[in-house]
């Protein structure tokens, strides 16, 4: 019989119908490429858990992982049986729900599940609203009974005790309609005056304070804004001139008198002549900021404007590609500068290379020993020989990194190079082997001039 499981992570949820087997053949759940059930996490082990089928019952088992298997939020160290409804977590991961379509349900055999209750005649049935009013008037008429002394109190008490054998643990009296009743309602209880007159007064104190505020408000509205104080200028003192003083006259000159000088007559003004050179004259303000010179119209082309968004963004592998199309199709224009900025390009490259094969490199090295320590616990010789295979791919994998490093880009340190250090990576690259490096780039740039702008490392 096949289980449907309902696999949740990070990525995503996706149901996955797993065969049945027995422990012989279990079905692995991990991270590994070829588990039966693969979750791409990393917090996930690479063989986490197994599950198989036994005596019709399916049980989960965890496989040393790190983060540890749980059922129902209760973590397992030996085998657990799961039923329909159970959640299994790998860790804070992945959530696997068992069964979530309830087939293991549906399958299970009608014997085996709890019986159901006996339908109930429609005749024994009594609505609500009729198991109400039978109530309030047997009530009723259990107070007159007892007010009148009437012998009808004993039955009355003897269907209360007898209510358990009644449908619905209603006595008798509630369900059998009483003679007296004729159909007529239950009494009511008379309102209290007294309440009704502190309602009606606290109704009408918040109505009138209600109408207070509405009239306040409407009040300050209906009021014109204060206007501003009109400015007073002060007042200017006017000097009130004197007259002027009156002169003596002057003395009119006799024909016997002395020779004098003659007053000299009036000369006339000199015009008014234009500024010369030599004169005092306000200085000249001058251009501080010369003009720029007029930009280069090359560098106005939408080739030229590809390849400046190119080269300001992240894929250095897109920009030295859009380089080199740029020299190919406009030979001989600024070629300097372009070959400088593809020697940038070419540099990060390698530092971002580096770092990937030194963290892949320390990967591979915690993954081996880990899985030295499961094959070393192991005792199922099937489960043993997988965890012996995916230590020697990793193996191979760990050893294709340093290979790389040491011989093709002449690195042996066990720094993992960050290119966002600045002093870290200048040391490095004082001490860069530069025939490799040289080597290294020829080979980048015939990959991405071939493979339209790929790296010789990424696949397709």
């Amino acid at each position: 019989m096949a289980l449907l499981l309902r696999v949740r992570h990070a990525l995503g949820a996706r149901m996955v119908q797993v065969e049945t087997r027995g422990a012989d053949r279990p079905i692995i759940l991990g991270s590994d490429a070829q588990a039966d059930v693969q979750i791409p996490s990393s917090a996930v082990s690479p063989v986490h858990c197994q599950m198989y089928c036994q005596d019709g019952q399916w049980i989960i088992r965890d496989c040393a992982s790190a983060s540890g298997t749980f059922v129902n939020g209760v973590r397992i160290a030996e085998p657990a049986h799961v039923k329909f409804g159970d959640v299994v977590s790998l860790g804070p991961a992945a959530k696997i729900d068992i069964d979530p379509m309830g087939q293991l349900r549906r399958s299970t055999p009608a014997a085996s599940r709890p019986p159901v209750p006996a339908a109930i005649p429609a005749q024994e049935r009594a609505a609500p609203a009729d198991i109400a009013h039978a109530a309030a008037a047997d009530a009723y008429e259990s107070d007159d009974a007892q007010a009148q002394g009437s012998p009808e109190q004993q039955p009355a008490e003897a269907n209360v005790e007898n209510a358990a054998d009644q449908p619905w643990g209603i006595p008798a009296a509630a369900t059998t309609p009483a003679p007296w009743r004729g159909g007529s309602r239950a009494r009511r209880r008379k309102p209290n005056p007294a309440t009704s007159i502190a309602v009606g007064v606290t109704l009408s104190v918040i109505v009138v304070f209600a109408g207070i505020l509405i009239a306040i408000a409407l009040k300050k509205e209906e009021q014109p804004p204060p206007q501003p104080a009109p400015k007073v200028e002060p007042k200017k003192q006017v000097q009130e001139r004197k007259p002027p003083e009156p002169q003596p006259a002057k003395k009119r000159k006799n024909i016997f008198d002395g020779d004098e000088p003659s007053p000299k007559p009036d000369q006339p003004r000199p015009a008014p002549h234009e500024p010369r050179p030599g004169d005092n004259q306000p200085p000249v303000a001058k251009d501080v900021n010369p003009p720029a010179p007029a930009a280069d119209p090359r560098k106005q082309t939408d080739d030229w404007k590809n390849l400046e968004e190119a080269n300001n963004s992240i894929n250095f592998a897109r920009a030295i590609w859009v380089n080199e199309d740029y020299l190919q199709r406009h030979p001989g224009e600024f070629e300097d500068e372009i070959n400088k900025k593809t020697a940038e390009a070419l540099d990060s490259i390698w530092w971002q290379r580096l770092r990937e094969l030194c963290q892949s490199r320390d990967r591979c090295r915690k993954d081996i020993e880990r899985l030295a320590s499961d094959i070393s616990r192991e005792t199922e010789a099937s489960y043993k020989k997988k965890l012996e295979q995916e230590k020697q791919r990793r193996q191979d994998m760990h050893d294709g990194a340093t290979r790389t490093l040491a011989e093709e880009m002449g690195y042996t340190s066990e720094e993992v190079p960050n290119e966002y250090e600045p002093q870290q990576i200048a040391k490095l690259r004082a001490a860069r082997d530069k025939e490799k490096f040289e080597k290294w780039s020829a080979r980048v740039i015939k990959s991405i001039r071939g493979r339209n702008g790929q790296l010789p490392w990424q696949g397709g």
